[in-house]
């Protein structure tokens, strides 16, 4: 888990057999991120490392340990996200969103209408060339960490 209060972490099931490097590449893929990016520590501040097996480790059923990113800003709390929007046009100059990765992708269009002062139903999204459904959750619209918003206003 992350250090953010709030962030309920993951829980893995390890063989004794098992490279830990498995939970750094498992737990990156969640973030959008990459294995090297992260560290994962114990509880008392010690680094554990990835290239040891389990069995290796001294770990214990239900212990808990901590994810930190090695890139300034990097978002380790895998049931948050970390997006940008921006206008198609350069007259906006954009805006991060910190988001759970189950919260209805509405509620961003709503939020980028009120800064914009028009009517939500008048936003329009748009993630690699495709619309975004505002009705799915920023999980089902394929929004990962770091990525790009495209937004625009609906012509009548």
């Amino acid at each position: 888990m992350s250090e953010e209060e709030g962030d309920t972490g993951v829980i893995y099931m390890l063989f004794p057999t098992d490279p830990f490097n498995l939970v750094y590449g498992e737990y990156a893929r969640r973030l959008g991120a990459n294995a090297n990016q992260i560290a994962v520590f114990r509880l008392n501040g010690s680094v554990v490392p990835s290239g040891l097996l389990t069995c290796q480790l001294n770990l214990h059923d239900g212990q808990t340990l901590v994810v930190r990113g090695l890139v300034q800003g990097l978002n380790v709390n895998t049931h948050m996200c970390t997006f940008f929007v921006r206008a198609m046009v350069d007259w906006y100059p954009g805006w991060f969103v910190k988001a759970a990765f189950n919260a209805p992708l509405w509620t961003v269009f709503y939020d980028w209408a009120i800064l914009l002062g028009v009517q939500p139903a008048m936003v329009k999204m748009f993630r690699n060339f495709d619309q975004l459904d505002k009705n799915l959750t920023i999980r089902g619209a394929g929004i990962q960490n770091w990525c790009t918003l495209f937004a625009c206003l609906e012509q009548d």
